[in-house]
């Protein structure tokens, strides 16, 4: 939720996080560092990624337009109505009806984040390379919350290495 436009290297396919955005009741909507220095990261991402940020990007300009004076600029690639940095809690609530709306399984956002890392390793990503992304100060972090995944990815290597190099027992 703390992504800015300026966050994005449209150029070079890179999203850097730099901030989250809370919600408290007494402080309302704010903006604060990472929750340590090795959240904070670069991402490589895919051209798809970027030519739907691309598409937002215009339909935000859209709504800037026509919210004229009433618009107020954050910078925010995920914004209120009227440019302002929205409650986080408001996406939770809108991912829950798109998904209920839609008849997909119950998921969370964060169960999403579960599912990225689930792929990674599964297709045989580096875990430094998972834990990076994750913004995980260690691969340890990542191998003992995702040991499960881990466990499926070694079945599915002995499978792999088993159709390659099948050993038959003489009798």
């Amino acid at each position: 939720m703390g992504l800015e436009w300026e966050d994005i290297d449209f150029v070079n396919n890179i999203i850097t996080i730099r901030h989250t955005l809370q919600y408290l009741p007494e402080k309302g909507v704010f903006e604060e560092e990472t929750k340590n220095t090795s959240s904070m990261r670069s991402i490589k991402v895919g051209q798809d990624l970027i030519d739907i940020l691309n598409d937002f990007r215009d339909w935000q300009d859209g709504e800037r337009e026509r919210a004229g004076e009433f618009w107020t600029e954050s910078g925010k690639i995920f914004t209120a109505k009227d440019g302002r940095p929205i409650n986080p809690g408001t996406v939770t609530s809108w991912f829950h009806n798109f998904v209920e709306a839609n008849d997909l399984p119950p998921i969370s956002i964060h169960g999403l984040r579960h599912t990225n890392a689930s792929i990674m390793i599964s297709s045989g990503v580096p875990i430094t390379t998972t834990a990076k992304r994750l913004g995980h100060s260690t691969s340890a972090t990542t191998s003992k919350i995702y040991a499960h995944a881990i466990a499926s990815a070694d079945a599915a290597a002995a499978s792999a290495i088993q159709a390659v190099i099948p050993l038959r027992r003489r009798k």
